[in-house]
């Protein structure tokens, strides 16, 4: 399997025992040591609750448990425009893949959509970062992946 179809079959998996919940504080959590602890004991009942940073960081995580560099994702502050790019931004944190095979960047982990290239989705890329470096946020269009 390809590195595209393996993301996308993350986020297909993720967003099916993801239920979407806005925080109380904001927290920035990733559930995947939940994920993996219900895989190990057959627990297909399992959901977890939380927002967009929950829901992009699950996904990175998992996709990297699944084969995918972790040097080949990040994550990545948008603003969103959830009723059109008329209305007023909202802050947004979505994950990013590039396909090293095409150099195609797509946003993944995404509480607005399926996986998609970063062109096709009405996100505005401010700040992105490797998901294990939590000082570093570079502006997007500084940012180059490794």
């Amino acid at each position: 399997m390809d590195n595209l179809s393996i993301v996308k079959a993350v986020d297909k998996f993720i967003k099916g025992i993801f239920i979407y919940t806005e925080d109380v504080g904001d927290s920035w959590d990733s559930k995947f040591n939940e994920i993996i602890n219900a895989e190990i004991s057959h627990n297909i009942d399992y959901r977890f609750k939380g927002d967009c940073e929950d829901l992009a960081f699950s996904c990175i995580e998992y996709a990297h448990y699944k084969g995918i560099d972790i040097n080949d994702m990040a994550r990545v502050i948008v603003d969103s425009y959830p009723d059109g790019t008329d209305s007023p931004p909202e802050g947004h944190m979505v994950g990013l893949f590039i396909d090293r095979t095409t150099n195609k960047v797509y946003y993944f982990g995404d509480t607005f959509g399926d996986v998609c290239e970063v062109s096709q989705r009405d996100h505005k890329p401010r700040l992105v970062n490797y998901f294990n470096d939590n000082i570093d946020w570079v502006e997007y269009n500084d940012f180059k992946f490794k």
